[in-house]
């Protein structure tokens, strides 16, 4: 399965791109139809992105990337099944998004929110990424793209 996926934050008003299987060639190419960030803004970071990918035991990272004063958020994972071995990996990553984002925002000491925060988005993107027969990919979550 491959496919790019938008998550939006509605907390903070940000946006976390989501790809799953992707080569960082594929990436590019569909990057400006999916978001505002641009190319060269992902390309200044290409580097780093495709050492991630190209690294056989690597199954996921998140990267924070900034263009005009703004966040983007980037999730790659190598691929996507609907069980405990990626549930453990989505949730892995989740925390380095949190960690990103509340650095950002200057949120410190507060476990609770952190909790919940974890709670609700690991949620969100597990129904978003779908895969579970009973219920599928539910809407209102973010899109495919």
């Amino acid at each position: 399965m491959k496919h790019f996926y938008i998550y939006t934050n509605e907390i903070f008003d940000s946006d976390l791109l989501i790809c799953v299987g992707l080569n960082t060639e594929q990436i590019i190419k569909k990057l400006p139809n999916i978001s505002k960030l641009s190319k060269k803004a992902f390309k200044d970071n290409i580097e780093y992105i495709a050492n991630g990918i190209n690294e056989p035991h690597v199954d996921g990272f998140v990267v924070s990337l900034r263009e005009n004063g703004l966040s983007y958020f980037f999730m790659w994972l190598r691929d996507w099944k609907y069980d405990w071995t990626h549930f453990d990996l989505l949730n892995h990553e989740i925390v380095h998004y949190r960690q990103m984002l509340f650095e950002e925002k200057g949120i410190k000491d507060e476990m609770e929110f952190e909790a919940y925060f974890q709670k609700s988005v690991f949620r969100s993107l597990r129904k978003l990424l779908g895969g579970d027969k009973k219920r599928g990919q539910e809407k209102g979550l973010g899109y495919i793209c």
